[in-house]
C-alpha cells in the first residue's frame, strides 16, 4: 500500500469516526497538512479534498446527533452545533488580540500609550457604529450597479443594524483606479479624520462619523452569483467590524510617538498577520451569521483563494462552518417536524 492510498484510508476514519475538534481555528487537520504535503497538490485539487472530508464528517455527524439523541432531546444538539460555530468567531478574535500584542511589542509601545490608543480605537468605533444607524443627505446608490447586487447589499446592511441611507453603494468609473486594482471586486471605504494639534504638540482623532462607502468595480457583472453575494457580505462585515479604524489609528500611533514609517509598518510581517486575521474575519463572521452566505461563500472560495491572504486553511473553517449549518439545519428539520 503506497502512501497517498495509506493516507486517504486513514484520512476516512478519522474523518467518519472523530468527533470535530476546534482548537486553533487557522490550522488543518493532521490529514489535510499530510495530503497537501505528499501530492503537492494545487489549491484548487487542495480543496475539493477538504470539501469531501466535510460531506463525510457531516453524514457522520449528523447521524452521531440522531443516535445520541432522542428527538425531544435534539434542542440539545442543536446547542452543540451553535456552540461550535461560536468557536471559530472566539478564535479569530483572540488571534487578532495576538497579533495585536505582537505589535506592541516589536515596536516597544509604552502601557500608557498603547491604553490611550486602545481607547481611541474603541471610541471612534462607538461612535461611528452609532453614526451608522442614521440617513445622511450626500448618500448615494449607484444605479448602474447590478439590481440583485444592490439588493443584496441593502438586504445585508439591515441585517447588521446599519442603515442604508449612512453608506455610499458607487460602481468605480475610473480606468485608471480599475486598472490599479485588477483583482478587486468590492471594497468597503471607511475613512477617519486626523488633524494636528499644534498647541499640544500632539495630534486630534475625530470621532464624527464620516459616511462610509462601498465601491465595486465594473467586474462584478462578471462574477459568479456565489461570488457577486460573498463580496458584497465580505465588504458588509468590514463595515461591522471597522476593523481600518483600528489599522489607521495604530498607524497614526506609531508615527506619532515612535517615528514609524506609515509604508515600513505596512510591510512589516506583524501588520500584514493583523491584515489577514481581518480579512478572514470579514468572511468567517458573515458565513456565522448566516447560513446562506456560509454556502455561497465556501462555494467562492473552494475555486478562488484571496491572494497574499486566505488559502486552504480558510477554506477549511469556511467549509466546516458551512458543514455545521447545514448539520442545524437537518436537527432543526427533525426536531420540529
Amino acid at each position: 500500500m503506497n502512501k497517498i492510498t495509506h493516507l486517504l484510508l486513514t484520512t476516512l476514519a478519522s474523518t467518519v469516526f472523530l468527533m470535530p475538534s476546534i482548537t486553533k481555528t487557522s490550522s488543518l487537520p493532521w490529514y489535510h497538512r499530510a495530503f497537501r504535503t505528499y501530492t503537492q497538490s494545487p489549491y484548487t485539487v487542495n480543496c475539493a479534498f477538504i470539501n469531501v472530508t466535510r460531506k463525510l464528517r457531516q453524514t457522520a455527524l449528523y447521524a452521531y446527533y440522531r443516535l445520541t439523541h432522542k428527538k425531544d432531546d435534539l434542542d440539545q444538539a442543536l446547542s452543540t452545533v451553535q456552540t461550535q460555530l461560536k468557536k471559530f468567531e472566539k478564535g479569530l478574535f483572540i488571534l487578532e488580540q495576538e497579533a495585536l500584542i505582537t505589535i506592541k511589542q516589536k515596536y516597544s509601545i509604552s502601557d500608557e500609550i498603547w491604553e490611550k490608543c486602545l481607547q481611541d480605537i474603541e471610541r471612534v468605533k462607538n461612535s461611528y457604529k452609532n453614526g451608522m444607524l442614521n440617513a445622511y443627505p450626500d448618500i448615494t446608490h449607484d444605479e448602474t450597479i447590478p439590481t440583485n447586487v444592490l439588493e443584496t447589499i441593502i438586504m445585508l446592511l439591515k441585517l447588521n443594524n446599519i442603515n442604508p441611507q449612512s453608506i455610499s453603494i458607487k460602481m468605480i468609473s475610473d480606468e485608471t483606479k480599475i486598472a490599479a486594482h485588477a483583482e478587486t471586486i468590492a471594497q468597503a471605504v471607511i475613512s477617519i479624520s486626523v488633524s494636528k494639534d499644534n498647541a499640544n504638540n500632539s495630534f486630534i482623532i475625530d470621532s464624527e462619523y464620516i459616511p462610509s462607502a462601498i465601491e465595486l468595480s465594473p467586474r462584478v457583472n462578471d462574477a459568479p452569483l456565489s461570488q457577486q453575494i460573498s463580496f458584497c457580505a465580505h465588504e458588509v462585515q468590514h463595515l461591522v467590524n471597522l476593523d481600518p479604524i483600528t489599522t489607521v489609528i495604530l498607524i497614526e500611533y506609531l508615527k506619532y510617538y515612535y517615528a514609524v514609517d506609515k509604508n515600513e509598518f505596512e510591510k512589516s510581517a506583524e501588520y500584514h498577520q493583523l491584515s489577514q486575521i481581518h480579512e478572514a474575519q470579514a468572511e468567517v463572521l458573515s458565513a456565522i451569521n448566516n447560513p446562506v452566505i456560509a454556502t455561497h461563500m465556501k462555494e467562492m472560495r473552494e475555486k478562488k483563494y484571496y491572494p497574499d491572504h486566505l488559502y486552504e486553511e480558510h477554506f477549511y473553517q469556511i467549509s466546516t462552518i458551512d458543514m455545521l449549518w447545514k448539520i442545524h439545519d437537518k436537527l432543526e428539520a427533525a426536531y420540529f417536524c
